[in-house]
């Protein structure tokens, strides 16, 4: 999982910061597993002169895929360079 993705974890389990269960506790327990075993990984831009500096843009969704409340969700990243440079979901 990349750390983009971890966004989309966190906005799901703070949904649930009024009204938490253990699940919701094991699932906090992973993000902070998952974010100490990353703490070294970092996105890093260089120079690449073997490829063409393209921007290439990716959508995708999932039409009721919340099913909690029944919210659809989008997602959408833009790679530059073979490097995301922007990237976010929407609830």
């Amino acid at each position: 999982m990349y750390k983009a993705d971890l966004s989309q974890v966190v906005l799901m389990v703070s949904s649930y910061m009024h009204d938490s269960g253990r699940g919701h506790w094991e699932a906090v327990k992973w993000i902070i597993w998952y974010i100490n075993g990353t703490i070294d990984v970092d996105l890093v831009f260089k120079k690449d002169f073997t490829c063409k500096q393209e921007c290439i843009g990716y959508v995708d969704f999932d039409y009721v895929g919340d099913l909690d409340k029944h919210w659809s969700i989008t997602g959408y990243v833009f790679i530059l360079s073979q490097a995301p440079v922007s990237w976010h979901y929407i609830l």
